[in-house]
């Protein structure tokens, strides 16, 4: 069985993929100590980059231990200029709308909170033009 986390992880590529957002989009899970925007490889096509974050466990009540698994989405792409923003921002937002309150019944999962960093790293979009905007979204899974 893979870990709940990485579980999460591929619900959120399966939900991205799958989904309409007003641009073309595609989404792959990735495994990266820290999120390296240089080596993403963005190519001028929008693309989502899907990480596992973390699992938290607490106890839910007496006999039952609550599982959040939490994971990042970098929506990223090189841009020509600051008059892209508005829409990459637009795709962001649709991405966290289309996830938060959803059920995944894949992993036994709510989507119970999407948080948003606009621009997720400025130094990237002064060096490289490359636009990246974080989603992490928390699930609750209660077993």
């Amino acid at each position: 069985m893979t870990a709940k986390v990485v579980q999460a992880a591929d619900c959120v590529v399966a939900a991205i993929n799958g989904g309409s957002f007003g641009q073309p989009i595609v989404a792959e899970r990735k495994f990266l100590k820290t999120a390296d925007l240089a080596k993403l490889g963005s190519d001028g096509t929008l693309k989502a980059t899907v990480l596992c974050q973390s699992m938290k466990r607490e106890l839910a009540d007496r006999t039952h231990v609550r599982k959040t698994p939490i994971v990042d989405v970098i929506v990223h792409k090189v841009v020509e200029s600051d008059a892209e923003f508005p829409d990459l921002l637009e795709v962001c937002e649709k991405i966290g709308d289309a996830l938060f309150k959803r059920h995944f019944a894949a992993i036994k999962a709510d989507c119970e909170q999407v948080e948003d960093k606009a621009i997720y790293d400025p130094e990237s979009l002064n060096t490289s033009n490359l636009f990246a905007s974080l989603l992490r979204i928390t699930f609750k899974v209660v077993s």
